[in-house]
């Protein structure tokens, strides 16, 4: 999703300037030329803080939980106490962390997920939550039994909700996505559409999975070959 992030990155962080507002940027393993990229088009970014590059060390295949929870897991590392699930295809539209910051200033309990409608709003909105801090490490993250294409979101939307915490609906004007092809969505897994039915079931019970175990693997961090986090 390099060529992606190479048009929603640059427009992201123009958008987002509050003090605090930081983008982590995970490299899984990637096969293309985003290390490169990065740190020929960001290297100011970088060094002001505001963006933090991270690669994933592993000769496995992309897994679609396991990368979310690493991202939010380096968030948290970051200071971060309202983590926001930013897939690369995706724009924030204009002070959409204004947006953020004042509805959990308002409501503790809430959470914000994008809800998609059909018609109106572009495929691959889907996955933009954002939550806090707690209530990330409380449920357990994204359930990592969703290694490739699946429900992973709705499955943790269900559960934050069944935590008690309060859903919210994004405003449609922050959600706006690349337009792409399902060739170019399902790059990365391609077998997802041979899946076993139990592949992209959502219990209606859960609560909490993954029990501690999540978000793990080794990092390095701005290009510097020591390990960051593992």
């Amino acid at each position: 999703r390099d060529r992606h992030l190479a048009e929603t990155l640059p427009k992201n962080l123009a958008d987002n300037n509050m003090p605090n507002t930081k983008f982590v940027v995970v490299d899984y393993n990637s096969g293309d030329d985003m290390a490169e990229r990065i740190s020929k088009d960001h290297a100011k970014d970088i060094a002001s803080g505001k963006l933090i590059y991270y690669k994933y060390h592993a000769d496995h295949k992309f897994r679609m939980a396991h990368a979310k929870n690493l991202a939010h897991r380096l968030g948290i590392i970051n200071g971060g106490d309202i983590l926001v699930n930013l897939d690369a295809d995706n724009f924030t539209t204009k002070d959409f962390d204004r947006y953020v910051d004042f509805k959990f200033a308002v409501a503790e309990d809430v959470f914000l997920w994008a809800n998609m409608i059909k018609g109106v709003l572009p495929k691959g909105i889907s996955g933009r939550i954002v939550c806090s801090r707690d209530q990330f490490i409380l449920s357990g993250g994204y359930d990592e039994k969703y290694d490739t294409y699946s429900p992973d979101d709705k499955d943790y939307v269900a559960r934050l909700g069944r935590l008690g915490f309060v859903r919210e609906s994004i405003d449609p004007k922050y959600l706006r996505a690349v337009r792409h092809n399902d060739k170019m969505r399902f790059k990365e897994y391609p077998d997802a559409a041979f899946a076993d039915a139990e592949d992209f079931w959502i219990d209606p019970k859960n609560r909490v999975v993954n029990y501690g175990n999540f978000g793990c693997g080794v990092v390095t961090k701005n290009f510097n070959n020591d390990v960051e986090y593992d």
